[in-house]
């Protein structure tokens, strides 16, 4: 959630923020950050959804025995979906003319 929030900011100041700056700041910009955040969003929520269903509440059952999925078993696969899960389909950086001078 935390990611997908810093995500979220860090599209908004790259398209909002010179606008705001300027002055000229139009309702259609908000709708261009909801557009560029709305797929990424919606995937992995999807994915956290599966994931729920068919690992943690099983894993949850009184009585079964538990087995990590076969996928799961194998540590690159596990390295790409702790990737995957944190930080989306979609590499997100600040605009250049938006990081700080040092």
């Amino acid at each position: 959630g935390i990611n997908y929030a810093i995500q979220d900011a860090i599209v908004a100041a790259g398209i909002v923020g010179p606008k705001l700056l300027s002055g000229n700041l139009e309702e259609s910009d908000l709708k261009r950050v909801q557009n560029k955040r709305i797929w990424p969003t919606r995937i992995i929520q999807s994915f956290q959804a599966v994931m729920q269903k068919r690992v943690v509440n099983v894993a949850l059952r009184s009585g079964d025995e538990f087995r990590v999925p076969l996928l799961l078993r194998f540590r690159f696969f596990r390295k790409f979906m702790a990737r995957f899960l944190s930080h989306g389909l979609l590499k997100v950086r600040v605009p250049r003319a938006n990081r700080a001078r040092a």
